[in-house]
């Protein structure tokens, strides 16, 4: 193979793993979270998945707390779907909604889960418009133990 292709095979490769990584915890304008699929934090802490259930829900993934839902299981939710519009909405079959961020009319919007756990929908990359107010660490702290008592 000569050097020229490989050069360009591997800047092609480089380019579609560094837009991939970039993807792995957003949700782009059109883009859906469909039945068991998921995004994660960059770092791995996080995780939201869309539950079979119908449930939207985030995760901390060391404990597997809930740290936030939609609260829509048992409705036949299966899709969550950034809209191009601005809305984070999950819809039900025929395109009933179940549950929404109410950031409509805010075009070039992102959702972002974070490093910090908290959910967000940028527009335009830097202006946050909606959040799930859900920041914490990546680990459980321990408790520390009782004060000793005094003798």
């Amino acid at each position: 193979m000569n050097s020229f292709l490989v050069k360009t095979l591997s800047a092609t490769f480089i380019l579609s793993l560094s837009s991939l990584a970039n993807a792995i915890n957003t949700l782009n304008p059109g883009e859906s979270l469909n039945v068991r699929q998921s995004i994660s934090s960059n770092n791995g802490c996080f995780k939201l998945i869309m539950q079979n259930d119908g449930n939207l829900v985030l995760y901390r993934n060391s404990d597997n707390i809930a740290a936030w839902a939609t609260n829509t299981s048992r409705t036949s939710t299966n899709i969550a779907t950034m809209q191009t519009d601005g809305n984070f909405v999950t819809y039900k079959p025929f395109k009933i909604p179940t549950w929404a961020s109410q950031t409509s009319g805010k075009s070039n919007s992102k959702l972002v889960l974070q490093d910090d756990g908290n959910l967000v929908i940028y527009q335009n990359s830097t202006s946050p418009i909606w959040a799930s107010n859900t920041t914490m660490d990546c680990y459980t702290k321990p408790t520390p133990p009782p004060p000793s008592p005094i003798p």
